[in-house]
């Protein structure tokens, strides 16, 4: 299947953006950084379908982070939004670290339908173009996905 592909220009922010957001490790905090993370793609004039996606795989990330983390300080989550450029092109890069101790399974490519988790993997390989998690016991785990622009 091939990658979904958005051109967008960003005429409203400078040509590296960044904008980042410490949350609580909760429910509550995943609902706030979805939210937090799409007004701020809107104000850079990012297009509707990679705001759209970009929301989604945050908000899995952010879902795994609330639940898997061990965190409930005030600030056990942090979201990142980034924009670059490569030479394949601009991109946003969307990211989620948390300070848990949680090791993360080995992810699944190809979920099992009758499970009530566990698409998370597959939905973010979908949409990004890239992606990645890094878990390093003493710093927590760290979760991105790149979108193009």
């Amino acid at each position: 299947m091939s990658k979904r592909r958005y051109t967008t220009y960003l005429p409203g922010a400078p040509p590296a953006s960044k904008a980042c957001w410490a949350l609580p490790a909760t429910p509550e905090g995943a609902r706030r950084g979805r939210r937090l993370l799409g007004e701020c793609l809107n104000r850079w004039r990012v297009g509707p379908h990679t705001v759209a996606d970009a929301e989604i795989i945050a908000a899995e990330y952010l879902a795994n982070a609330a639940l898997h983390s061990g965190s409930r300080t005030p600030h056990g989550m942090v979201l990142s939004v980034h924009t670059g450029h490569r030479d394949a092109g601009p991109y946003l890069r969307v990211e989620v670290a948390d300070r848990g101790t949680w090791k993360p399974p080995a992810p699944r490519l190809e979920p099992d339908h009758r499970a009530e988790s566990g698409r998370g993997v597959a939905m973010v390989a979908h949409l990004a173009s890239d992606y990645g998690l890094l878990h390093q016991p003493a710093e927590g785990t760290r979760a991105w996905a790149e979108l193009p622009l």
